[in-house]
This record gives C-alpha cells, structure tokens and sequence, in this order.
C-alpha cells in the first residue's frame, strides 16, 4: 500500500518533475519501455495530491441523497505499474464510497509480468473491491470493455483510460445526470494531453500557428506544448482547442477543422500496439513524402515505420530547463 502523502515529493499537486541532468541516459532507457517518461512517472507517489479544479461554485453544489451506484472500467495493455495503479488509486481516493461499488481493471492480453500475479496481489489488498478481468487474446479496447461491462455488477458503468486521475468531485456530476434520467447515455469526454510524434522523422503534428480550415503541419518536436499539444479524446478525436483533425478524401489532405463531435471524418483510432493511427476510413496516417514535406499523409496501412506513431503524455515530459 502506498505510503501517505508527502506534499513535498515529486509530482504532488499536480507539479513537474524535474529529472536531473546525471540521470539522462536511464531517463531515455525507460523512455523506450512505454515511449513517455516513465522515470518521471516512477517518482510520483501512487496516491499523490492534486488540485481542486473544479470551477468556482462547483465544490458547493448539493446532490441527491439517492444516487446510482458506478463499476469503473479501466482497459489496459502493457501498462506501466506506476500509472496503472495511479490511475486506480484516484478513483478510490476521490470517489465517495456509497457511490463506488468496484473497479474493473481489464487486462487485454499484456505480456509484461508485472501485469500478472503481481498486480493481482496488489489490487487484493485494496480497500475497494478490485478485479482484474483477463482477455484470453489480443481484442482492442471496444471487446476489452465490453468484457469489463459483462462483469459489472453497478448501476451506471464509467469507462476510463489506464493513465488518467481523477481529481475531487469527479464522480457525483456523472450518475447525477443519469439518476435524473435512466434512459439517457453520458458521455465523459476524457482528454489525454500528447504530443503526436512520428517514429521515423521524430517530428510532431504542429498546428504551424494556424486557425481552422487549414492543413495540419509538422515540425521538429520541442516538448514545449504550444502548437504540439493535442487532446485525444474518448471520442477519438486529435483535438487542439476546439479544432479537430479532419479528413474528408481519402486521398487527403488532413485538415484542422471545427470540432463536430460525430465521429466519421475526425476520428481516428490509435493502437498502441501497432502504433498506427487510423482513420475511420480505415486508411493510416504517415510521415510527410516528397510532395508535402511538412505535412503528414494518409496511405493505406503497411506497418512501416513512417505510419507508427507515439502519443507523449505532456504531464510526464520533463520541463525544459
């Protein structure tokens, strides 16, 4: 069990973690394992403090006496400890426990061995029920919650991903919304803050400063944010701001277009496996080629280095010094 909190240790409130020069080469080590800054992630403490960031008023707000209980489903596939477990502890610790009735960790088919007997003997000791839900083969992330759904014993199921935290009064709003209506389907959009970058150029999709209506752009990656960050959502959605990767021929190009929210030509499903990201269209996003050199391109998928892709959790990068 983690220790209590240290409100001075690395990560706590939300702040960064500085990795000191000395320790670069294990940094970029660890890099490779799960392609973010897993040594940084490895430091903060697994049940660390975060701001209130709920806005002004929301911490006052009455609900019900009487609310729908919740199963949290959590997907994962070769998940690093440190941001599974994270993951898993701040559901616990910021989930009112009369609404809480357990947590589904499904595991679509990992290798690592950290994922198997240890990882059920941690979550045994949790003091919320904790089951972890194996899928016999590879299955991707709609069979792998539909698994956890078929489990689940609460009212309202909430789907979250392997490497997010939540932070106060994160749950009651949610089975509020469906206690007052049963019929009705709520959807959280959960935004993951990446970097987007491409394996064979290490360059990064990069808005190039440009407003909507314009082609998506690529630049060398500064792990500055700005231009590079993006929102990929539940959704799966790119999102920066409120414009979204868009792409209306197959042939291309793609676009940053308004956010419409209706799928088709602005989602695109990642595989972190594979690490191709592909369109709805079932076609693949690639590095620039001759003709667009600093814009990426849709072909149809062929696993080459160009078409892989990593999504760099902004929060786990170093801040640059």
């Amino acid at each position: 069990m983690p220790k209590p909190v240290n409100r001075d240790g690395p990560g706590e409130q939300g702040k960064p973690v500085i990795i000191e020069p000395e320790f670069k080469k294990e940094r970029d080590e660890k890099w490779k394992i799960n392609e973010f800054n897993l040594m940084a992630s490895d430091k903060i403490a697994l049940n660390r403090s975060l701001p209130d960031v709920r806005p002004r008023g929301c911490n006052d707000k009455k609900y019900p006496g009487k609310l729908p209980t919740t199963s949290v489903i959590v997907v994962f596939h070769n998940e690093a400890w440190s941001t599974l477990l994270r993951t898993t502890h701040s559901i616990i610790n910021r989930s009112p426990r009369e609404l809480l009735m357990e947590v589904i960790l499904v595991d679509d088919c990992s290798t690592q061995e950290h994922l198997k007997k240890p990882l059920d003997d941690y979550v045994a000791k949790l003091p919320v029920p904790v089951h972890v839900e194996r899928m016999e083969v590879r299955s991707g992330l709609i069979r792998s919650r539909l698994r956890g759904g078929s489990v689940a014993k609460g009212d309202v199921l909430t789907y979250l991903d392997s490497h997010c935290e939540c932070t106060e009064g994160w749950l009651e709003p949610l089975v509020s919304r469906i206690g007052d209506d049963s019929t009705c389907m709520y959807i959280s959009e959960t935004r993951m803050k990446v970097q987007v970058r491409n394996l064979e150029t290490n360059m990064c999709l990069d808005t190039m400063m440009k407003e909507a209506n314009n082609k998506v752009g690529m630049f060398g990656c500064h792990g500055q944010g700005g231009n590079q960050i993006w929102a990929y959502t539940n959704n799966l959605e790119l999102k920066h701001d409120e414009i979204c990767l868009d792409l209306a021929n197959h042939r291309g190009p793609v676009m940053m277009l308004p956010c419409h929210g209706q799928g088709g030509n602005q989602q695109w499903h990642y595989d972190d496996f594979t690490k191709e990201l592909k369109h709805s269209n079932s076609m693949c996003l690639e590095k620039p080629d001759a003709k667009q050199r600093d814009m990426p391109v849709v072909k149809p998928c062929n696993g080459s280095k160009g078409q892989q892709w990593t999504m760099v959790n902004m929060a786990l990068m170093d801040p640059i010094k």
